[in-house]
């Protein structure tokens, strides 16, 4: 296969899908301000181009045969390391180390390394090609898409084992899925992502690999809420008058009624450990009760007999699942609506104690004290005994601990990080989110402009961020359901929403390069698979974090 006809146009397309994804987002950059350029180096103006709207001023640095480039206070932004550097325009430079050709951004950053035997440029575009001169190709059967820009993106991700990219691209292990007119919430819930079919109005499951869990067979006449996902390992499911409760396989395990006599019923879904929480309601006196996958009552102490008056219909709220061997649950038998915990065989711990509460992690639960009594509203951490381990003393709601350190809120509104003694070990951060894999993001707000970093233990940094959207309560989510799920590929990646498109991003806070000839969309990251919207008439197709599509919907042909 010969590709040379469409390697000019389209890597030009290629670096217009670089600049719009990067530097759409990139205002600032971040010299190494370890470096600054050698005494003995002499300072050439880089090339403007005609248009430059970083308003930033650039310089080829030349020290002992290498050159790299220097901003205007003699900072390296590019490493004096390179044999030849070309500006190509106001976003990239063309770089060659020995007799290797790489690209990379005007702030230094990576685009590709130099890899490529031989690159030239010109007003028409790029020409790559190997040692041989010959032009770079791709195969036939690597990829189904009869895309150039795609190609040639494939070809530079797998052909040069370059990580950060995202190439959407499928093969002959990619399934179709045949359903003529359906719903799917697009998001995956213990493994299974449900599908409704609008003509027989039954309900099926997919798994991560496209296969049907549950083949399309459950009864539900009408999609009066998009709520059909597996939680805890089961599914509740409303219909005909009755919560059914169902297993992975689609079996029915037990079945209650909505009403009864002059009592009503109210199921929530089940949770992590295999319960969910039934309130029996009559004449507005409510009773709890823990129940398993088959309806038979669990950790009886916990409730007992007694009655409440808690409304009913707030009910998945209250539900909460079993972390580290623990249970928060609440105690609303007078009207002062406190929680307490319970361990695993339904010993309780503490009862009806605390205004609000957090689940276990790492061996402490953050809880805050109730009004009227000792430190009124004031945060702390407990143990599983019970007992205060980090005093109540935190004005304002802490995070959980991950990795052995929480974040915590100081009176001025800044964050530290605490450890498990309560001690403050970080600088103060405008923003902070909590470790995961050894990283954790930062805001640091100097009162004009905010700078992003991904820092480690020791809070050094190790990145430099761009999007401030890291730090919305929808990525905190995103980064730690991933990072807890003990099935996530090699290849950790969350998405955020960017400016103009969304994007990927790995836990050290590097940008994946999403690669499209078209308008692509990625929805979300549930359970390792990528839900990615794609064209003018957004087909949706579910990839691994590489882009590989694993599978998608098709209409039957007849």
């Amino acid at each position: 296969m010969n590709n040379t006809s469409f390697l000019k146009p389209l890597i030009i397309s290629c670096m217009l899908t670089w600049a719009i994804m990067a530097m759409a987002q990139q205002t600032t950059y971040k010299p190494d301000s370890r470096y600054i350029c050698p005494a003995n180096g002499t300072m050439t103006q880089l090339a403007r181009p005609d248009y430059d709207h970083n308003n930033h001023s650039f310089y080829i640095c030349t020290s002992e045969g290498k050159v790299g480039v220097v901003d205007e206070r003699k900072l390296v932004v590019i490493p004096i390391e390179y044999d030849e550097i070309k500006r190509i325009n106001s976003n990239y430079c063309l770089i060659r180390k020995d007799d290797k050709w790489g690209v990379i951004t005007q702030y230094g950053e990576f685009v590709l390394p130099p890899v490529l035997e031989s690159v030239s440029y010109s007003s028409a575009g790029f020409t790559l090609s190997d040692g041989d001169g010959s032009p770079i190709t791709v195969e036939d059967d690597l990829l189904h898409f009869d895309s150039d820009l795609r190609k040639v993106a494939a070809l530079l991700s797998m052909h040069f084992k370059w990580g950060n990219a995202f190439v959407l691209r499928m093969d002959n292990t990619t399934k179709a899925i045949p359903v003529d007119e359906f719903w799917t919430s697009g998001e995956f819930h213990d493994g299974l992502m449900p599908v409704w079919d609008k003509n027989s109005k039954k309900l099926g499951f997919l798994n991560t690999q496209g296969e049907w869990a549950v083949p399309i067979s459950i009864p539900h006449d009408r999609l009066f809420n998009e709520n059909f996902a597996f939680n805890g390992g089961y599914l509740v499911l409303e219909h005909a008058g009755r919560y059914k409760i169902y297993n992975k396989k689609g079996q029915v395990l037990w079945s209650q009624v909505f009403e009864a006599g002059n009592s009503k019923y109210t199921l929530s879904n089940y949770v992590k450990g295999g319960y969910a929480l039934l309130c029996i309601q009559s004449a507005n006196r409510t009773q709890w009760k823990y129940v398993s996958s088959n309806g038979t009552p669990m950790f009886p102490e916990v409730f007992g007999t007694k009655t409440y008056q808690m409304p009913y219909g707030r009910i998945n709220e209250f539900v909460r699942p079993m972390c580290d061997e623990m249970v928060a649950f609440p105690d609303f038998s007078t009207s002062e609506h406190r929680w307490g915990f319970f361990d695993k065989n339904g010993k309780v711990i503490a009862r009806g104690k605390y205004a609000n509460v957090h689940d276990f992690q790492e061996g402490l639960a953050a809880v805050q004290m109730p009004e009227g009594g000792e430190n009124p509203n004031k945060w702390g951490f407990i143990d599983k005994t019970g007992n205060m381990v980090i005093p109540a003393r935190f004005s304002n709601e802490p995070g959980d601990f991950s990795e052995g350190l929480a974040v915590v809120t100081k009176t001025n509104g800044l964050k530290v990080y605490i450890n498990k003694n309560g001690e403050v070990v970080s600088p103060e951060y405008s923003n902070a989110q909590p470790f995961v894999n050894g990283i954790a993001f930062m805001e640091v707000y100097n009162g004009y402009t905010s700078e992003y970093y991904a820092l480690d233990h020791s809070f050094n940094v190790v990145n430099f961020l761009l999007p401030s959207q890291l730090f919305t309560p929808e990525t905190r989510a995103q980064i730690l359901e991933t990072a807890k799920n003990p099935n996530r590929p090699a290849r950790d990646v969350f998405f955020y929403p960017g400016y103009n498109i969304s994007q990927l991003v790995n836990y050290r806070g590097d940008l994946y390069f999403v690669w499209s000839d078209n308008i692509t969309t990625i929805n979300s990251i549930t359970d390792g698979v990528v839900h990615v919207s794609y064209g003018e008439r957004q087909s949706d197709f579910y990839c691994d974090t590489t882009g590989k599509i694993l599978f998608y919907m098709t209409r039957n042909e007849f």
